[in-house]
């Protein structure tokens, strides 16, 4: 018999974290504990979840964003790295970025494990983490589901199952001083990138990976060439171009496509 585990949310703080976020991090930590009951899978693949959140004072995190880390000791784990701009705001817009951001992770953790050929029963998990958020967001959950999940498109069920073997990134460089990125900005690009891969089922935009220099947009694609060109259109429809920098992936080989001419590739996180 497989053993019952508990999905876990830990938290690492920085100096002078304040109490009301630490404390809006427990009661998601608890959340997840008392609904989310693995296993999802045959092989009782455990989930582990951390935000490693900047204080504050202090030095800021050197990174931001989201990592899903290797899969070892049959344990598949996220990290999810939380700024001071991303928890200095209103207690619904925390809420709303955190849950998202905790949703998102877990589901990368199951494209990652699906990656492995180890296959998660995502309808049971979605229906847990349903719960969750219904109990996480409470009476606000109507207005802040208003603001948040009208701009944040979810990843659909059938996009977790369905195999994309390419890909396309689209870099940009990072200037948090001239050129800052937050959480709206973010969505509304990852919004852009799926109204122009799935209309055409040509995939979608798994995640928003902020590095040290750079931020990339991955995009699981069915065809790389077809979802580029529909990519570099709607990005140069919107004023969203300049400054990129687009690497297809297809047959193990990459290729940067976008500026045209461009030597060399791009790095990855």
């Amino acid at each position: 018999m497989r053993q019952v585990w508990t999905l876990i949310l830990d938290a690492g703080y920085g100096p002078k974290t304040p109490e009301a976020i630490r404390s809006e991090n427990d009661r998601l930590k608890t959340l997840l504990a008392r609904f989310c009951r693995g296993p999802y899978d045959e092989s009782g693949v455990e989930f582990d979840i951390g935000l490693i959140v900047e204080g504050e004072i202090g030095n800021p995190n050197p990174r931001s964003g989201t990592k899903v880390g290797p899969f070892a000791d049959n344990t598949i784990f996220a990290e999810i790295y939380v700024a001071k701009s991303d928890w200095n705001v209103p207690r619904d817009s925390y809420l709303a970025f955190l849950w998202f951001n905790v949703r998102r992770a877990i589901l990368a953790c199951v494209e990652r494990l699906y990656k492995r050929k180890i296959y998660c029963d995502v309808d049971t998990l979605c229906k847990h983490l349903s719960i969750v958020e219904e109990n996480f967001l409470g009476p606000s959950a109507k207005s802040v589901n208003a603001g948040t999940k009208s701009q944040v498109d979810p990843i659909s069920l059938d996009e977790l199952v369905e195999e994309r073997p390419q890909r396309v990134v689209i870099q940009y460089q990072r200037d948090d001083e001239n050129d800052p990125w937050n959480f709206d900005r973010k969505v509304s690009l990852e919004n852009l990138l799926n109204d122009s891969l799935r209309p055409s089922n040509l995939g979608f935009c798994d995640c928003i990976d902020f590095g040290f220099a750079t931020i990339d947009a991955i995009c699981p694609v069915s065809n790389a060439r077809e979802a580029t060109r529909a990519i570099i259109e709607t990005l140069r429809a919107n004023g969203r171009l300049e400054g990129a920098v687009i690497e297809e992936t297809a047959n193990e080989k990459q290729t940067v496509v976008w500026p045209e001419g461009l030597v060399g590739g791009i790095e990855h996180l």
